[in-house]
């Protein structure tokens, strides 16, 4: 054997004092950084969050970030206003889907109606089956218990809460149904996280529940058979899961970084200004129902001069044994001396600087949830017109990438779906089946209409957009869109009411063009039954 060396106390010495030095250099180099975040200092020392991949993050805080989320949603007001506000401007009464078969490359100079006609007529079959579809819970949801619209706002809804919203397509063979497709929701918690695993040789990962192949693409979701926490489960349902397909599965979440496959919260943002204003609120109202109570303070030259008399006529006490009197039914009987006195301390509450210092606090929060702080609190009473039109704008500029994204990842693929299965099963009268398929690329086309809204003066923002659409800087389209209206739908309900008030006799000024009967007048209406031409005809007759 060799005989270890023993440890020269000199050398050691020496190794711990370097080591101390380049401890030193690198705590010297950190307060050196040249930005200023990444500066290491006494205000900063404890703050150095490690770094995580956006899923590791997300999957080690989302059980309670999202329990507290959703508890918070039931009981404070703040967080509900938040879903509620953004779902209202996001999806309003739902975000409608539109036919678009007309050919883009059409040559529009030698194009006749006849060209148009085959698609205008497929374009109202398919809306006319899908909003019959849509507004039925009966048709379109597994359980029969909400309507489409109902679903997305409940989806977008979820997303803000949970981070996730899952729809999973079903299919139901009941009598009556236009097509078997319906849809079910299910909850991020119904997700099997048991099943998580690192990705290997022949193996998908999965994390929260999702497999994910070496591309990241989804593959399947791991769902309990049951939700995990409902109490009237019983646990061997709750504790069995299945793998679907993701071709079944729409996943409705938004992305903060690259390494994310899952979602967040969106309202993590304002849980810490949340926790401080009802911490705050809560220290103000209790301060100032203590503040609130009567004190009467009795200075006297003798202390032993006598006592109050307070008496009612009752023998009412508080949970403590207090007497309680009820003011303005006795009167206060007390020998006053020339150098007593007696008073009554009166509340200074609520705090002069309550409001002030509330508004900061619910502007933070507004800015968490990226909405107007007048939409947020609704405190319009110190506002102008130019300030709550640019907070509107801001809310706009927000909310309609918001709108396009819900449009193609959601409301579109269902409007697709459900038009394949109806083409399939032969409801469309105006296209075959083999038509379809032969140019899924025309009758697949189709446009997501968000929720339309007025600013705060209709009448100048109609004349701006009549201005704009003869400037052509606009169209029909564009505008009719911001007012959730499908233009095509609009023409033909405007040329149907024309051909009935020819019909009828009756001239509606709807414009100053007349609502399109640019030749009519009052004369027309005593020669019902005309056609156009014919009234136009005898119009100039009469005039010359």
């Amino acid at each position: 054997m060799i005989a270890s060396k023993e440890k020269d106390p000199v050398r050691t010495f020496l190794a711990q004092l370097e080591r101390e030095h380049r401890t030193e250099a690198r705590l010297e180099a950190r307060t050196n950084e040249a930005f200023r975040l990444a500066r290491v200092d006494d205000r900063t020392k404890h703050f150095q969050p490690p770094h995580r991949s956006g899923d590791a993050a997300i999957h080690e805080s989302w059980p309670m970030m999202t329990a507290r989320v959703r508890e918070e949603f039931l009981n404070n007001a703040q967080f509900k206003k938040a879903v509620g506000g953004l779902k209202d401007l996001v999806i309003g009464p739902g975000l409608m889907t539109f036919s678009s078969p007309f050919d883009p490359w059409m040559d529009l100079s030698r194009a006749s109606l006849a060209d148009f006609d085959e698609g205008f007529r497929f374009a109202l079959e398919a809306d006319d089956w899908f909003e019959e579809w849509a507004g039925d819970p009966k048709q379109c949801d597994v359980e029969g218990k909400k309507a489409l619209f109902d679903m997305q706002a409940l989806s977008f809804s979820e997303m803000m809460l949970s981070g996730d919203a899952l729809l999973v397509e079903c299919r139901r063979h009941d009598p009556g149904q236009i097509t078997p497709l319906c849809y079910q929701m299910i909850e991020r918690e119904q997700l099997d996280t048991t099943k998580d695993r690192p990705a290997a040789p022949g193996q998908n990962k999965i994390i929260g529940g999702i497999e994910l192949d070496d591309s990241n693409r989804e593959v399947a979701f791991h769902v309990f058979d049951a939700h995990p926490f409902d109490d009237f489960t019983p646990f061997s349902s709750s504790s069995k899961s299945s793998r679907i397909s993701a071709k079944r599965v729409i996943h409705l979440f938004s992305f903060l970084r690259p390494s994310q496959s899952m979602g967040a919260t969106w309202l993590s943002a304002m849980g810490q200004t949340s926790l401080d204003r009802d911490r705050f609120l809560g220290a103000e109202l209790q301060t100032a129902i203590k503040a609130a109570l009567l004190a009467l303070i009795v200075k006297r030259e003798n202390p032993s001069g006598g006592s109050l008399s307070l008496d009612d006529g009752t023998t009412a006490e508080d949970e403590f044994g207090n007497a309680e009197i009820v003011l303005g039914s006795t009167t206060l009987g007390i020998d006053i001396g020339l150098k007593d006195s007696v008073d009554l301390v009166e509340s200074t509450r609520p705090n002069s600087t309550l409001a002030p210092f509330v508004d900061v606090i619910d502007h933070d929060s507004a800015s968490a949830v990226e909405m107007s702080y007048y939409r947020f609190t609704g405190r319009y009473e110190k506002s102008s017109y130019t300030s709550v039109r640019g907070a509107h704008l801001d809310d706009d500029a927000h909310v309609k990438p918001m709108q396009n994204w819900f449009g193609r990842k959601c409301a579109i693929p269902i409007r697709q779906r459900f038009n394949a299965m109806a083409a399939a099963s032969g409801r469309y009268k105006t296209v075959t089946p083999s038509q379809f398929l032969k140019d899924l690329r025309r009758y697949q086309r189709f446009d997501a209409i968000g929720a339309g809204r007025e600013l705060l003066d209709p009448e100048g923002e109609t004349e701006s957009a009549i201005s704009k659409l003869r400037s052509g800087l606009t169209t029909l389209k564009i505008e009719c869109a911001k007012r959730q209206l499908h233009w095509i739908k609009v023409l033909r309900q405007i040329a149907m009411e024309n051909r009935v008030c020819d019909l009828l006799g009756v001239v509606l000024d709807h414009t100053k063009g007349q609502g399109g009967q640019t030749e009519g007048n009052t004369r027309s209406a005593r020669h019902a039954g005309e056609s156009r031409q014919e009234t136009r005809e005898r119009i100039r007759s009469e005039e010359y």
